[in-house]
C-alpha cells in the first residue's frame, strides 16, 4: 500500500507505486501500441492516408531524389518499426541493417523477441511486406499495396498479443509456484503496458482494455492479484484472437 522500492528474490530492485505497478514499464510498453503500432497500421499504412485527395502519388512535378507523398507516408510507417538509429551520436544501434535487430526499447525490440520465440519468421514476413508494398506504390498497384498493409497490420497486432499473453501467463506461473509476490511485479507491469496496447489492435476496444486494466489494479493490485485472474485474461485474449497464442 506504499509506493517505493522493492527487491526481488533474485536481488533485482524496482521502483513501484502503491499497487506494485512499475510505472515506467507500463508507460514504455503502452507506447509500443499507442505510438508505434497505432501510427503504422491505423495511420500511415491506411488507404485513406495513403490515397489522400487522390494526388498523393503524382510524381509529375518531382525532381531527382524526390518522393511522392504516398511514398513518404509508407516510409514513415516503416520508420516507426525500423527507424531507431543512434549512429549519429557515436553509437552502433541501427535497425535499418536487418529485419529484426531488436534495437531500442519499443516495437523493434519485441519484434526480435517474438521472431525468436512465439512466431519464428514473422520478421521476414513483415519486412517483405514493407518492401513489396513500397514497390507496389511505385508501380501504381494499390490493390497489392493494401494487401501488404493488411499483412503488416495482422503481424504487428500479433506482437502485442503474444507479449501480453507471455507476461500475464508468466505472472500466473510465478504466483502459482509460491515465489515471493514481488517477483511478479516487473513482468506484470510490462504485461499491463501490453494489455493497454491491445486497444490499438483489431482485437480489442478501449472499453474492453480498460476493464482488464481495472481488474489488474483492483484491491491492492499486484499484491493480491491471483493466478486464476491472470489466466482468465489470457483466455480472453486468446479467444478474441481466435487462436491459442500461448
Amino acid at each position: 500500500g506504499i509506493a517505493g522500492q522493492i527487491t526481488t528474490s533474485g536481488g533485482d530492485t524496482y521502483q513501484v507505486d502503491a499497487k506494485g505497478l512499475e510505472v515506467d514499464q507500463a508507460f514504455i510498453k503502452g507506447l509500443i501500441g499507442a505510438l508505434c503500432v497505432d501510427q503504422i497500421t491505423n495511420n500511415y499504412l491506411t488507404a485513406s492516408k495513403l490515397d489522400g485527395d487522390g494526388t498523393t502519388n503524382d510524381a509529375s512535378t518531382l525532381g531527382g531524389g524526390e518522393y511522392t507523398n504516398m511514398e513518404h507516408y509508407w516510409d514513415e510507417g516503416y520508420g516507426y518499426l525500423y527507424g531507431y538509429n543512434d549512429l549519429h551520436t557515436g553509437g552502433s544501434d541501427d535497425n535499418s541493417i536487418g529485419v529484426a535487430e531488436g534495437k531500442g526499447v519499443l516495437l523493434n525490440k519485441y519484434l526480435k523477441k517474438v521472431n525468436e520465440s512465439n512466431e519464428p519468421g514473422i520478421a521476414d514476413v513483415i519486412y517483405d511486406a514493407f518492401k513489396l508494398g513500397r514497390a507496389a506504390i511505385v508501380a501504381g498497384d494499390y490493390v497489392l499495396r493494401d494487401e501488404q498493409a493488411a499483412i503488416i497490420k495482422q503481424k504487428l497486432d500479433m506482437i502485442i498479443v503474444y507479449k501480453a499473453i507471455d507476461y500475464l501467463s508468466g505472472g500466473a506461473e510465478t504466483i502459482s509456484s509460491g515465489a515471493e509476490r514481488e517477483d511478479t511485479f516487473h513482468g506484470l507491469s510490462e504485461g499491463y503496458g501490453f494489455v493497454l496496447s491491445l486497444q490499438f489492435t483489431d482485437y480489442f476496444t478501449n472499453s474492453e482494455v480498460d476493464t482488464m486494466l481495472d481488474q489488474m489494479m483492483e484491491g491492492d493490485g499486484f499484491w493480491d492479484i491471483t493466478a486464476e485472474e491472470l489466466n482468465s485474461m489470457v483466455d480472453q485474449i486468446e479467444s478474441a484472437v481466435g487462436v491459442s497464442a500461448s
